[in-house]
């Protein structure tokens, strides 16, 4: 049986306690899933073997490997100001990042909109967001992912979709008639991921927002 199968069957498992748990069933799961990572394990010592053999010829191939089975990244203990100082201090490396991210965001204007050439005849109604669709929406929620500043899990939004789906529904509803968004909503937790250079610099940083996982359902 190749890996690909084994993985088959384990996501197939899985399926059918999610259609109804029983104890017959987490049974066959835990079997696949054991059988899953004995293969994997396999695979990636045969790999790693094939790497050490052919290390002279692939260099470049085997330390992307390695860098990829780090579990501990470098944290930033060091920003470089903007008149040159470097800062060790959290919130002065926090300061400095927020000041250089601030500078290169390009904000609203205020100006108003160039004026558009009509593309189409058909025109959106009005659009009225029900319970049930607010509930597959959190039902295909990905619960692997953090949760944003509200600290709301998405395996909570998820197991709660029922019951969570009639109050959202009338927050999208009435967001969207009014056509306000909740200013929670466009709170997020930002982090500095390095690209590349000096991790000193701020200009190796690039941003990426984490927001609430009830606006990413919508």
């Amino acid at each position: 049986m190749t890996e690909y199968e084994v993985v088959e069957e384990k996501q197939n498992a899985f399926s059918e306690i999610q259609r109804g748990s029983t104890g017959r069933k987490w049974t066959t799961y835990r079997t696949r899933r054991d059988k899953l990572r004995v293969s994997m394990r396999k695979a990636r010592r045969l790999h790693e073997k094939k790497l050490l053999i052919m290390l002279d010829k692939i260099k470049r191939a085997f330390f992307k490997y390695v860098n990829s089975r780090l579990t501990v990244r470098p944290e930033i203990t060091a920003m470089k100001a903007s008149d040159g100082r470097l800062v060790e201090e959290d919130n002065e490396v926090t300061k400095v990042l927020v000041q250089y991210f601030s500078s290169v965001h390009t904000s609203h204007r205020g100006e108003e909109m160039p004026e558009m050439q009509m593309m189409t005849d058909t025109q959106i109604g009005n659009i009225t967001i029900t319970p049930e669709m607010v509930e597959k929406k959190l039902e295909k929620l990905n619960i692997n992912k953090s949760c944003g500043p509200d600290e709301i899990h998405p395996h909570v939004l998820q197991k709660t979709a029922k019951a969570m789906s009639k109050p959202l529904a009338i927050i999208f509803q009435k967001s969207l008639d009014e056509g306000i968004c909740p200013k929670e909503w466009k709170c997020a937790n930002v982090t500095p991921i390095h690209k590349k250079g000096d991790r000193t610099e701020p200009s190796n940083y690039r941003p990426v927002s984490l927001t609430s996982q009830v606006v990413q359902s919508s």
